[in-house]
């Protein structure tokens, strides 16, 4: 850890950790932490926060302010929050302003679509005289969008219609033929659903209607 001595001074800053506002793209998301207004820094220890039902961290890279022998890095990925910390081999203030660490997200499966915040905790920034120096945050953010594939079934709640999921083109299925119908791995009631005369299920609109935008698994059995 870093920590300055008691009785030590506070230096005047204009720098400020800043987090990238992305979109995903094929289900992951790359977010930069970048250093702004560097008036000179030795150490550095930040925090970052984000929603791990939605986001999983798969990979966590060195930017361009320290080297790669001044950071230590976590030991596991999956912890609450992601603990950044480094500290210069140099006597000197490194006074570079770019990237300091860039972390690559993978969307949970079925992870609703939204923006998701990645929020930055500050734990302390230090010069090479041991004197604290004054930094602010400013958060991020994740926006979880799924591109449409070729075989996805879309429907729009604003027509209020159900939509139909053909069985291998089997004929004359009947509703009590069907053991139960997943979305999401969750079973739902049969009331939600018909088999029409072709064979289809058909996922009723009162249902469709309270879920919320995003993407789903649908199983039959």
């Amino acid at each position: 850890c870093i920590a300055a001595p008691s009785g030590v001074a506070y230096a005047k800053s204009d720098s400020s950790l800043v987090a990238s506002s992305v979109t995903t793209e094929r289900n992951k998301a790359s977010v930069n932490i970048d250093l702004k207004g560097n008036t000179g820094i030795w150490a550095l220890k930040f925090k970052v926060g984000y929603d791990h039902s939605v986001l999983k961290l798969t990979s966590a890279q060195n930017g361009k302010v320290f080297s790669d022998n001044d950071v230590t890095m976590p030991d596991s990925l999956d912890k609450d929050e992601f603990v950044f910390l480094a500290s210069s081999n140099s006597l000197k203030n490194i006074e570079k302003s770019d990237t300091v660490l860039t972390l690559i997200f993978k969307t949970v499966d079925y992870a609703l679509e939204g923006k998701y915040p990645i929020k930055l905790t500050l734990v302390q920034a230090i010069d090479v005289d041991g004197n604290v120096t004054n930094m602010g945050t400013k958060d991020g953010a994740v926006t979880v969008f799924y591109d449409t594939k070729k075989d996805d079934i879309i429907f729009d709640k604003s027509k209020k219609q159900g939509i139909k999921i053909p069985l291998d083109s089997r004929k004359n299925i009947k509703k009590a033929q069907i053991k139960k119908i997943q979305i999401n791995k969750k079973k739902i009631k049969k009331n939600d659903y018909t088999v029409d005369t072709d064979g289809n299920v058909v996922i009723s609109p009162n249902y469709l209607n309270n879920l919320k935008d995003g993407k789903y698994s649908i199983t039959v059995e």
